[in-house]
């Protein structure tokens, strides 16, 4: 068991639930890699691109060992979409095994603002628009929307130009759609 990835899974729970945002495993998920991607925290899993954006199997695996020894609970979203995760009777042993820094806590409160009631469908979004800017090296706004439909085609290319927007051509010069606007500011006031 590597209890400092556990601590970290706990510290997105908890900060995730205190500030109001759902505290299923996309939010956990996409949260975390989002923090890796804005370069706020050093985050020890590894993600892919899947069909609703970067997915982490070693998350959800080290989310099933918290669960076997109590340091997560698990209750069924009653509205019918999926799970929601809170701290476990041993969350506070995992705790005290790894602890972590304040630095990293500050990073997780601001991805989670930046996260605050943002849907799934939202997140989907967010996360593979990061995955393209920092995996693939796409930066401008317009080849990211274009690459985002690519890759997810259930996603409208129109609702990501905005109301009134028409397919970008030669003379368009930006797109609403700026995901990780707020990222570098984040990165400069948290990191040190």
């Amino acid at each position: 068991m590597d209890f400092q990835k556990h601590a970290l899974i706990l510290a997105m729970i908890e900060t995730l639930k205190r500030q109001g945002n759902r505290t299923g495993k996309t939010h956990i998920i996409k949260g975390l890699f989002l923090a890796q991607a804005a370069r706020l925290v050093d985050v020890p899993f590894e993600f892919f691109l899947y069909k609703h954006g970067p997915y982490s199997t070693d998350i959800e695996e080290n989310i099933e060992q918290m669960k076997s020894y109590g340091a997560t609970e698990v209750e069924t979203d009653f509205e019918g979409y999926g799970v929601h995760l809170s701290a476990g009777g041993m969350a506070e042993f995992t705790k005290q095994q790894a602890r972590i820094p304040e630095h990293t806590q500050q990073a997780l409160q601001r991805v989670c603002q930046f996260l605050h009631h943002r849907n799934v469908n939202h997140l989907e979004r967010l996360a593979t628009a990061a995955w393209i800017r920092k995996r693939e090296g796409v930066i401008d706004a317009d080849q990211v929307a274009r690459r985002l439909h690519e890759l997810k085609p259930h996603i409208s290319f129109a609702r990501e130009l905005g109301p009134g927007r028409r397919s970008p051509g030669p003379n368009t010069r930006r797109l609403p759609m700026r995901p990780l606007s707020c990222f570098p500011n984040m990165t400069q006031s948290v990191r040190r």
